[in-house]
Protein backbone atom coordinates (compact mmCIF):
# COMPACT_ATOMS: atom_id res chain seq x y z
CA UNK A 1 0.00 0.00 0.00
CA UNK A 2 2.87 2.36 0.79
CA UNK A 3 4.43 1.61 -2.57
CA UNK A 4 1.28 2.72 -4.39
CA UNK A 5 1.14 5.90 -2.33
CA UNK A 6 4.81 6.59 -3.10
CA UNK A 7 4.27 6.02 -6.83
CA UNK A 8 1.17 8.31 -6.78
CA UNK A 9 3.12 11.05 -4.97
CA UNK A 10 6.02 10.88 -7.42
CA UNK A 11 3.59 10.86 -10.35
CA UNK A 12 1.82 13.92 -8.97
CA UNK A 13 5.07 15.83 -8.49
CA UNK A 14 6.25 14.96 -12.00
CA UNK A 15 2.84 15.91 -13.45
CA UNK A 16 2.84 19.27 -11.70
CA UNK A 17 6.42 19.92 -12.80
CA UNK A 18 5.61 19.10 -16.44
CA UNK A 19 2.51 21.30 -16.32
CA UNK A 20 4.52 24.23 -14.96
CA UNK A 21 7.15 23.77 -17.66
CA UNK A 22 4.49 23.60 -20.36
CA UNK A 23 2.75 26.76 -19.06
CA UNK A 24 6.06 28.60 -18.84
CA UNK A 25 6.83 27.88 -22.50
CA UNK A 26 3.27 28.18 -23.84
CA UNK A 27 3.46 31.96 -24.40
CA UNK A 28 6.80 31.85 -26.20
CA UNK A 29 6.90 31.25 -29.96
CA UNK A 30 8.27 27.92 -31.08
CA UNK A 31 11.91 28.52 -31.96
CA UNK A 32 12.46 24.99 -33.28
CA UNK A 33 10.05 25.41 -36.18
CA UNK A 34 11.76 26.10 -39.46
CA UNK A 35 11.13 29.46 -41.02
CA UNK A 36 10.82 29.77 -44.79
CA UNK A 37 14.02 31.07 -46.31
CA UNK A 38 12.30 33.80 -48.28
CA UNK A 39 8.83 35.26 -48.09
CA UNK A 40 7.32 36.35 -51.37
CA UNK A 41 6.14 39.96 -51.33
CA UNK A 42 2.39 40.45 -51.38
CA UNK A 43 0.96 41.55 -54.68
CA UNK A 44 -0.27 45.17 -54.56
CA UNK A 45 -4.03 45.62 -54.78
CA UNK A 46 -5.31 47.22 -57.96
CA UNK A 47 -5.79 50.96 -57.42
CA UNK A 48 -8.95 51.21 -59.51
CA UNK A 49 -11.04 48.76 -57.49
CA UNK A 50 -12.93 50.34 -54.57
CA UNK A 51 -12.84 48.57 -51.20
CA UNK A 52 -15.70 46.21 -50.49
CA UNK A 53 -18.35 47.48 -48.10
CA UNK A 54 -18.21 44.47 -45.76
CA UNK A 55 -14.49 43.79 -45.99
CA UNK A 56 -12.58 43.87 -42.75
CA UNK A 57 -9.13 45.44 -42.76
CA UNK A 58 -6.29 42.95 -42.62
CA UNK A 59 -4.19 43.42 -39.47
CA UNK A 60 -0.79 44.88 -40.15
CA UNK A 61 2.33 42.85 -39.46
CA UNK A 62 3.85 45.67 -37.40
CA UNK A 63 1.07 46.90 -35.07
CA UNK A 64 3.43 49.19 -33.12
CA UNK A 65 3.95 51.49 -36.10
CA UNK A 66 1.49 54.35 -35.92
CA UNK A 67 0.38 55.91 -39.20
CA UNK A 68 0.28 59.64 -39.61
CA UNK A 69 -3.30 59.77 -40.84
CA UNK A 70 -6.56 57.88 -40.93
CA UNK A 71 -8.82 58.33 -43.92
CA UNK A 72 -12.62 58.27 -43.80
CA UNK A 73 -14.53 57.20 -46.91
CA UNK A 74 -18.11 56.39 -47.76
CA UNK A 75 -18.44 53.28 -49.91
CA UNK A 76 -21.85 51.93 -50.91
CA UNK A 77 -23.53 53.88 -48.12
CA UNK A 78 -21.14 52.58 -45.44
CA UNK A 79 -18.43 54.53 -43.68
CA UNK A 80 -15.00 52.93 -44.02
CA UNK A 81 -11.81 53.96 -42.21
CA UNK A 82 -8.43 53.14 -43.72
CA UNK A 83 -4.76 54.01 -43.27
CA UNK A 84 -4.43 54.85 -46.98
CA UNK A 85 -6.66 57.03 -49.16
CA UNK A 86 -9.58 54.87 -50.23
CA UNK A 87 -10.90 56.95 -53.07
CA UNK A 88 -11.35 60.48 -54.32
CA UNK A 89 -13.81 61.35 -51.54
CA UNK A 90 -11.37 60.36 -48.75
CA UNK A 91 -11.15 62.81 -45.85
CA UNK A 92 -8.39 62.86 -43.25
CA UNK A 93 -9.46 62.26 -39.64
CA UNK A 94 -7.46 63.93 -36.86
CA UNK A 95 -5.96 61.49 -34.38
CA UNK A 96 -5.56 62.24 -30.67
CA UNK A 97 -2.05 62.14 -29.27
CA UNK A 98 -0.86 58.69 -28.18
CA UNK A 99 -0.75 59.70 -24.50
CA UNK A 100 -3.13 61.70 -22.36
CA UNK A 101 -1.30 65.00 -22.31
CA UNK A 102 2.11 63.62 -21.40
CA UNK A 103 4.79 63.79 -24.00
CA UNK A 104 7.93 61.65 -23.89
CA UNK A 105 9.95 64.31 -25.71
CA UNK A 106 9.42 66.90 -22.92
CA UNK A 107 10.94 66.70 -19.46
CA UNK A 108 8.84 65.88 -16.44
CA UNK A 109 9.65 69.24 -14.85
CA UNK A 110 8.44 71.10 -17.94
CA UNK A 111 5.21 69.13 -18.04
CA UNK A 112 4.66 69.63 -14.31
CA UNK A 113 5.17 73.38 -14.69
CA UNK A 114 2.64 73.43 -17.54
CA UNK A 115 0.05 71.58 -15.44
CA UNK A 116 0.60 73.88 -12.46
CA UNK A 117 0.23 76.97 -14.67
CA UNK A 118 -2.96 75.54 -16.12
CA UNK A 119 -4.34 74.90 -12.63
CA UNK A 120 -3.42 78.42 -11.53
CA UNK A 121 -5.13 79.87 -14.59
CA UNK A 122 -8.23 77.80 -13.84
CA UNK A 123 -8.19 78.86 -10.17
CA UNK A 124 -7.98 82.53 -11.20
CA UNK A 125 -11.05 82.26 -13.42
CA UNK A 126 -13.02 79.94 -11.09
CA UNK A 127 -12.46 80.99 -7.48
CA UNK A 128 -13.01 78.32 -4.85
CA UNK A 129 -16.11 78.70 -2.70
CA UNK A 130 -15.46 80.40 0.59
CA UNK A 131 -14.89 78.12 3.55
CA UNK A 132 -15.94 80.81 6.03
CA UNK A 133 -19.54 80.03 6.72
CA UNK A 134 -21.33 82.61 8.77
CA UNK A 135 -22.86 80.49 11.47
CA UNK A 136 -25.43 81.52 13.97
CA UNK A 137 -24.74 80.97 17.65
CA UNK A 138 -27.45 78.29 17.66
CA UNK A 139 -25.49 76.30 15.07
CA UNK A 140 -22.42 76.45 17.37
CA UNK A 141 -24.55 74.92 20.10
CA UNK A 142 -25.86 72.31 17.69
CA UNK A 143 -22.30 71.45 16.59
CA UNK A 144 -21.29 70.90 20.22
CA UNK A 145 -24.38 68.76 20.77
CA UNK A 146 -23.60 66.66 17.70
CA UNK A 147 -20.01 66.17 18.85
CA UNK A 148 -21.17 64.98 22.29
CA UNK A 149 -23.71 62.58 20.76
CA UNK A 150 -21.09 61.15 18.38
CA UNK A 151 -18.72 60.60 21.31
CA UNK A 152 -21.49 58.76 23.19
CA UNK A 153 -22.24 56.59 20.15
CA UNK A 154 -18.53 55.80 19.75
CA UNK A 155 -18.33 54.78 23.42
CA UNK A 156 -21.43 52.61 23.08
CA UNK A 157 -20.11 50.83 19.97
CA UNK A 158 -16.96 49.81 21.82
CA UNK A 159 -19.15 47.72 24.16
CA UNK A 160 -20.60 44.31 23.23
CA UNK A 161 -23.98 44.57 21.50
CA UNK A 162 -26.08 42.74 18.92
CA UNK A 163 -26.24 43.38 15.18
CA UNK A 164 -29.47 45.46 15.13
CA UNK A 165 -28.01 47.79 17.76
CA UNK A 166 -24.79 48.15 15.75
CA UNK A 167 -26.79 49.01 12.64
CA UNK A 168 -28.79 51.59 14.62
CA UNK A 169 -25.61 53.20 15.99
CA UNK A 170 -24.02 53.24 12.52
CA UNK A 171 -27.05 54.89 10.89
CA UNK A 172 -27.44 57.44 13.68
CA UNK A 173 -23.74 58.36 13.60
CA UNK A 174 -23.82 58.76 9.83
CA UNK A 175 -26.85 61.08 9.96
CA UNK A 176 -25.19 63.17 12.69
CA UNK A 177 -21.96 63.46 10.71
CA UNK A 178 -23.93 64.49 7.60
CA UNK A 179 -25.71 67.17 9.64
CA UNK A 180 -22.36 68.28 11.09
CA UNK A 181 -20.93 68.68 7.59
CA UNK A 182 -24.02 70.58 6.41
CA UNK A 183 -23.74 73.01 9.32
CA UNK A 184 -20.05 73.57 8.61
CA UNK A 185 -18.84 72.48 12.04
CA UNK A 186 -15.05 72.55 12.35
CA UNK A 187 -12.81 70.41 14.49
Amino acid sequence: MRTLALIAAIGTVVGVWLTIEWLAHADRPDTTATQPAEVAPAAPAPAASPPRAHARPVPQIEPDVRGDAIYKCTVAGSTVYADAPCGEQARTVALPPPSAGLSPDRSYAEQLARVRAERARHAATHPAPSTDIARRPSSDNRCASIDETVKAIDAATRQPHDVPAAEHFRARRRSLMDERFTLGCNG
